[in-house]
C-alpha cells in the first residue's frame, strides 16, 4: 500500500529487487506474496507459465468511441 505503480515486469528499487508482476486471476488468493515476484525468480516462472500473462490483454481491441460514449453519458446525467 502506499507504493508508485509500476510497469509491468518492472524492477521495484527496493531491498529484493520485487518485481511488478501481471498475474492470473487464479494467483490472487490469500496466500499470494508479493516477495515470490522477484528479479531471480520471474524467468523461472515466465517459463513454468508458457506464455506471457498480458498476452491476451494486449490483443484486445476495445471501442474506444463506444467506450468514450458511454462515459459521456455518466457525465452528462450527474
Amino acid at each position: 500500500r502506499g507504493q508508485l505503480l509500476a510497469a509491468p515486469f518492472s524492477v521495484r528499487p527496493v531491498p529484493g529487487a520485487l518485481v511488478s508482476a501481471p498475474l492470473k486471476w487464479t494467483e490472487v488468493t490469500r496466500r499470494l506474496r508479493i516477495e515470490q515476484y522477484t528479479i531471480r525468480s520471474m524467468p523461472g516462472r515466465l517459463e513454468r507459465l508458457g506464455s506471457d500473462p498480458l498476452f491476451d490483454v494486449l490483443e484486445l481491441r476495445p471501442d474506444l468511441p463506444a467506450a468514450l460514449a458511454r462515459l459521456a453519458g455518466q457525465l452528462s446525467s450527474d
